[in-house]
């Protein structure tokens, strides 16, 4: 992980770097909330879309914005990109 931020409800994101995701820590469970894997699998890549269909490539840092919308860096695809995972 190269990325932790914690929200105002608790939960805990971090960017997953080697698995190309950013997954969240909500209600004791782990989360992928978008990328598709390792890079060994194809799991990296350049896609927008929902969670089922996006594709990063080693996300980096991240920070969660007041409300609830989670910024990050997709480092190999030289992006910001963002996404909010619901209440």
């Amino acid at each position: 992980s190269w990325g932790v931020a914690v929200d105002k409800a608790g939960r805990v994101y971090f960017s997953d770097y080697s698995n190309c995701s950013i997954r969240v820590i909500h209600k004791l469970r782990l989360v992928t909330l978008v990328g598709q894997g390792p890079p060994n699998k194809n799991g990296c890549g350049d896609i927008d879309g929902d969670s089922s269909t996006a594709k990063l490539h080693y996300p980096y840092g991240l920070d969660v914005a007041d409300d609830g919308v989670v910024y990050f860096v997709d480092r190999q695809n030289h992006k910001v990109k963002m996404l909010h995972f619901g209440p």
